[in-house]
């Protein structure tokens, strides 16, 4: 056929085309993915922030760890350590935090 060498042409451009539109697609999905992800990070921010109403500085007699409330909702009591420069330090018992009281 004597334009059969345009059916070539048209034919592997047609299935170059189908490639880019499957590498374009992976790429949708984990955008997508990633947009999910980052929705409910900002989910969790927004109850964070809503949090800070509620917290209180102690329970019973232990301070509590500002850090686990507003990040993760979590009453968490920090107690005293040791420290070298006379400064008042805690730590948090669940997140490990250290704290200087000042």
């Amino acid at each position: 056929m004597l334009y059969g060498w345009l059916f070539r042409i048209a034919n592997d451009a047609a299935k170059a085309e189908q490639q880019r539109g499957d590498r374009i697609m992976k790429e949708i999905e984990t955008l997508e993915k990633r947009k999910t992800e980052l929705n409910d990070e900002l989910a969790l921010t927004r109850e964070s922030v809503s949090r800070f109403d509620q917290f209180e500085p102690t329970i019973g007699h232990d301070f509590q760890c500002a850090l686990c409330w507003i990040r993760r909702g979590v009453r968490s009591a920090i107690k005293q350590i040791p420290s070298v420069n006379g400064t008042d330090m805690f730590r948090c018992e669940t997140c490990h935090s250290e704290f200087s009281k000042g």
